[in-house]
């Protein structure tokens, strides 16, 4: 299962357009993590001082990384002889311009014409910047690293000179950070989502560059919940601000559209609603969303799908998934590792690539329990959607348009392998669902023992759920399920 390659490159390109707009890239609160950045950059003993050092910017997509390095290099590239800020392109083909890029911004555009032009091939341009940087003190930024074979590369073009040279790297996996860095955590630095108070301040940062005065009070309930749905996503949160000052009017003013778009998140699972559907923000996290899943390993894109189907701030736990991922025929296992330990690295991998994240631990079960950013749960159910994968229905029966979908979570019918249920279920369980190899009925308070004479009939059920449900009593028959 892999995206369209079209689609994929579109959205780079619009990815592309949207990193040179700095304006509305703009962060709010940077002098805290800048002066962090710059001291890592510049401190040190005479010997450190004079070695090259890598310092790599690690984050999601979306929360202001690309923004936080470019602030860092302009304020830092006087203090060396040559610079280069440059982003690495998502095809392999165009690596070549992206060295002639790099070697263009370190020589200056005086000096343009000294640049070999016919050198066409990586390996010239390597061997032209190394040779380049030979007796400079250069500081380069890196964007936007993808994978370790775009690293190698790259850092086989910065020579180690002992100048007191400096790099930054920015990526959105932890493992790409340490690569960069060789493994040295003190020369890492993690841009987390923002908190409440932030979010709020940069929501009054861009609104108020349109609006003279704050709105009566009232509205202050809704901008809580809208800035909770944002979870600390500068570009949602941005596009909110930007949205609210197109659509306040005379005639719809402030309180009406906080409630509408408000409600049209709350209302419905899988999209934005009706007001906020097509809002820039959202759809640049999704497609950066949908680019970071382009590139997972095969293996893993099941898995990361998989957490569509979880609602809203649930919390997540990691013998849980193993054992749905499992169920679902996800895993593999192989001569040296079981399906469990398989399963638990993927769980690991996903939490390297900042798409689960540790939510709190349990002192009762000793287990750490992790959630889903919300605009990482809203991308994901998008491509989801898509690829026909998995669905999230509320408040509505089973219809013919969802008769394709594999996977269902009611917050479900015959045909459908997995559903999980929050609210009411006896209404949901029935002799149809005779495919089902994962039922996740955690919570359901109107289940009754009747409802086992049902799921005792689902054949190929490999994992089922009963905790915190009123059922006390399970029948002998339930040792026929798989």
């Amino acid at each position: 299962m892999t995206l369209d390659v079209l689609d994929v490159f579109a959205a780079h390109k619009r990815l592309d357009a949207c990193h040179k707009n700095e304006e509305e890239n703009e962060l709010v609160c940077i002098d805290e993590p800048r002066d962090v950045l710059i001291k890592m950059l510049t401190e040190g003993d005479d010997i450190s001082m004079k070695q090259n050092k890598i310092v790599s910017i690690v984050g999601h997509g979306g929360l202001g990384k690309t923004t936080l390095a470019q602030v860092v290099y302009h304020q830092l590239k006087p203090q060396f002889d040559c610079g280069a800020f440059v982003r690495v392109p998502l095809e392999p083909a165009d690596m070549v311009k992206f060295f002639t890029e790099m070697f263009h911004q370190l020589i200056g555009v005086e000096n343009h014409t000294n640049i070999n032009e016919e050198a066409n091939d990586i390996r010239q341009l390597v061997s032209q910047i190394r040779e380049f940087l030979l007796n400079k003190r250069y500081l380069v930024a890196i964007d936007d690293l993808w994978n370790e074979d775009d690293w190698q590369i790259i850092s086989s073009s910065l020579t180690n000179n002992d100048y007191g040279s400096r790099v930054i790297t920015t990526t959105r996996v932890n493992d790409i950070a340490k690569l960069c860095c060789s493994g040295c955590d003190e020369s890492i630095y993690e841009v987390h989502y923002l908190g409440y108070e932030y979010s709020r301040v940069l929501f009054f940062k861009h609104y108020f560059r349109h609006v003279a005065s704050w709105p009566n009070a009232p509205g202050d309930i809704f901008l809580f919940g809208i800035l909770k749905m944002c979870s600390g996503t500068p570009s949602a949160i941005i596009s909110i601000a930007s949205l609210l000052t197109t659509k306040v009017t005379p005639t719809k003013p402030w309180q009406e559209m906080m409630y509408s778009v408000y409600f049209s998140w709350k209302q419905t699972p899988h999209s934005l609603g009706s007001e906020s559907e097509n809002i820039t923000g959202f759809e640049l996290f999704r497609e950066i969303i949908s680019l970071i899943y382009a590139h997972l390993p095969c293996a893993l894109k099941d898995c990361l799908l998989y957490m569509a189907v979880h609602a809203r701030n649930q919390i997540i736990h990691r013998t849980t998934m193993v054992r749905k991922w499992i169920a679902e025929g996800f895993i593999s296992e192989n001569v040296r590792h079981s399906r469990e330990e398989v399963a638990s690295g993927y769980f690991d991998e996903l939490i390297n690539r900042n798409f689960i994240r540790l939510s709190e631990y349990d002192n009762y079960s000793r287990e750490e329990m992790y959630e889903v950013n919300q605009m990482v749960l809203y991308a994901l159910r998008q491509i989801s959607e898509k690829k026909k994968f998995a669905t999230v229905l509320s408040d509505v029966g089973i219809s013919r348009e969802y008769a394709h979908y594999f996977r269902l979570s009611v917050q479900c019918s015959s045909g459908i392998r997995s559903v999980t249920i929050a609210g009411p279920a006896e209404f949901y369980l029935n002799n149809d669902l005779v495919y089902l190899r994962v039922l996740d009925l955690d919570g359901c308070k109107d289940l009754e023992n009747s409802a086992m004479d049902h799921i005792c009939q689902m054949t190929l059920l490999k994992y089922l759920s009963l905790q915190h449900t009123p059922v006390k009593k399970i029948p002998p028959e339930i040792r026929r399920l798989c």
